[in-house]
């Protein structure tokens, strides 16, 4: 009667055993893809940080060429 009760014990705890091992996978592969999904977000917000970069320096330059040429007709009709 004791051995079964012993050998049914160690079924149980050989299943929760496997259960747990089940778990700990699931939760890694969860894990790895997670960070590969951080990692692409991070990839993504880096491209569009220098898109907006090259945008506002473009801007910026286009900005600068504008004043500039308004000035240069200013300074032209003035002085003529």
């Amino acid at each position: 009667m004791h051995q079964s009760m012993l050998a049914e014990q160690g079924d149980k705890t050989n299943q929760l055993v496997e259960k747990i091992e089940i778990y700990k996978r699931m939760n890694e592969e969860a894990k790895k893809e997670y960070e590969e999904a951080e990692r692409q977000r991070k990839g993504e917000i880096s491209q569009f940080e220098k898109k907006a970069h090259a945008n506002w320096v473009h801007v910026n330059f286009n900005m600068f060429i504008i004043n500039s040429s308004l000035f240069f007709r200013f300074f032209v009709n003035v002085t003529t």
